[in-house]
């Protein structure tokens, strides 16, 4: 065979080979489906491979929601400014029961803590602040049980509730302003005062 006809066969073969590879994809695609439901269309391969290789089990609802959460941060209908609700909604329900529980027990135990120490302080008032002075639940619970034991309780404003990411940054804007940093050894210290 010449070499013209060589190439020719290569390439028949080629395209051959090509139109088998587009065949298989289309029938991973279809069984991706079928195992995963349409809303599988809607995710990246990579996301694919981490949903159903480091999770063996993947349901479809758990694709679903996968494909809600990213629509709702990345798609072209994402809401100016998302919502919880909006955020909630991309949680299938077993999510939103341990989101839900772990809140609960972890509100429960601040009580907890905060009612002993005022109780051995005899304590009159309790001042809650910080960033989960903003949790809705904690606020309510307190307000409650600080009415069943006669203790009076504040909260700051919603407003005024930050974290201490955001207590931190304000501390260091006026640093960055002024072009002061940090040597590169600067370790974690939790001791380490502010304004040295």
């Amino acid at each position: 065979m010449n070499a013209p006809a060589r190439i020719a066969e290569l390439e028949r073969q080629l395209h051959w080979a090509h139109l088998k590879i587009q065949s298989l994809e289309e029938q991973l695609r279809q069984d991706r489906i079928q195992q995963l439901g349409p809303k599988s269309e809607t995710l990246s391969n990579l996301q694919l491979a981490l949903l159903t290789e480091e999770e063996p089990g993947t349901t479809r609802d758990e694709v679903e929601a996968e494909a809600r959460r990213e629509a709702l941060f990345t798609g072209l209908d994402v809401p100016a400014k998302p919502t919880i609700e909006d955020a909630m909604a991309t949680c299938d329900p077993t999510t939103l029961d341990l989101i839900a529980s772990f809140q609960h027990a972890v509100v429960g135990d601040l009580m907890k803590k905060t009612f002993a120490a005022a109780e051995a302080l005899d304590a009159e008032r309790i001042l809650v602040t910080g960033g989960v002075a903003a949790n809705r639940e904690l606020r309510e619970r307190f307000t409650a049980e600080a009415a069943r034991r006669r203790i009076s309780v504040s909260f700051p404003t919603l407003a005024l509730s930050t974290d201490n990411a955001a207590m931190i940054a304000a501390a260091a804007w006026p640093r960055l302003a002024a072009g002061e940093f940090a040597s590169a050894d600067l370790t974690a210290d939790p001791s380490l005062a502010l304004g040295r």
